[in-house]
């Protein structure tokens, strides 16, 4: 077991949870506290890459990281449920192997239920980076968000394939028409697409980098707050936007799984690797106040702001359509 220090220096521990010194580390958690949840016991220093040893990490069932805005946590620690595709079937055996020879190999668990069908399941951990805006993801962003994304990104293990992400909220809700603003400007519906369109760039920048396939989550509406506080004008404002946005996501994300399958055979840049989990137009609830004729369903409200983990059932089914490699998953 092993430990890293505040320097970035990693330590061996004794059985005992002592350096082989025989100091204790600095770790508030304890060691027999640690082995009661099946953890092992490490920090992590923010330059160092993330590993463990060979007591891997019980999260009950192998992760799927969630990277993005604190909208990540609505659905962390919770189970998915992945159904394989009819074509899949003979591939998902009891084990998958990585195609990138520098990639360990990923052991599957698979169950059948009644009818056949044949479902795996991942535990969603989260990584915030908070307040990430969708403009931060560019690479040329001098922002500490950008710098925080990248150091997660360094930091998933090796055997991480596919990502969550989420982005895009903060965007609508803060930055759309403030002409001092960076990147934005008075005329806000074309500004939205503009930006949609550096996020989605520079995500596939990234998933090509880091050599991973990335869903992408939409914005999610806000839910029905009362009118008397005043706010109504910016609320109503930021769904007009939010519907921009997810329309302009579904339009980039379509353009690119309508690429030439023989311009990819060809050039294994073009390879897809990002796709959008379109589940956003089953959150909606009719609202005849709004300007947009909807609202977010309540029964996914957690603070008018926030998802709670209801969506789960609607992200599964968005997996399961959205034409990604599940075997990455």
């Amino acid at each position: 077991t092993f430990w890293v220090n505040s320097e970035g220096d990693c330590c061996s521990l004794n059985d005992n949870g002592t350096l082989k010194d025989g100091s204790p580390p600095s770790i508030s958690t304890s060691r027999q506290q640690q082995q009661q949840e099946s953890t092992p016991y490490f920090t992590i220093h923010p330059k160092c890459r993330l590993f463990q040893s060979k007591s891997a990490i019980h999260y009950g069932h192998s992760p799927l990281f969630i990277l993005g805005d604190s909208h990540s946590l609505s659905i962390g620690w919770q189970t998915v449920q992945i159904r394989r595709r009819q074509q899949e079937k003979q591939s998902m055996t009891h084990s998958l192997v990585s195609t990138s020879s520098s990639r360990p190999k990923l052991v599957e668990k698979c169950v059948n239920n009644s009818d056949g069908a044949i479902f795996s399941h991942r535990t969603i951990v989260p990584y915030p980076v908070t307040g990430l805006k969708a403009w931060h993801v560019r690479p040329n962003t001098q922002f500490f968000t950008n710098y925080n994304l990248q150091v997660s990104l360094r930091r998933l293990p090796l055997s991480c394939r596919t990502i969550l992400l989420t982005a895009g909220e903060i965007d609508c809700r803060e930055g759309m028409g403030g002409k001092r603003l960076e990147g934005y400007n008075e005329s806000c519906n074309e500004e939205v697409r503009k930006t949609v369109g550096a996020y989605v760039s520079s995500v596939k920048q990234i998933a090509k980098e880091h050599d991973l396939q990335i869903l992408l989550l939409p914005v999610a509406h806000h839910a029905y707050r009362s009118e008397k506080n005043g706010k109504a004008l910016g609320r109503a404002q930021r769904r007009e936007r939010m519907v921009v946005w997810n329309d302009a996501l579904r339009d980039e994300c379509s353009m690119i799984s309508d690429s030439s399958p023989e311009n990819a055979s060809r050039d294994s840049s073009l390879e897809q690797r990002v796709f959008l989990l379109d589940y956003e137009k089953g959150l909606r609830h009719a609202d005849e106040k709004s300007p947009v004729g909807f609202v977010l369903d309540n029964a996914y409200n957690a603070d008018y702001t926030h998802m709670n983990s209801a969506f789960l059932p609607l992200l599964e089914d968005a997996l399961e359509r959205c034409d990604c490699d599940l075997n990455l998953i």
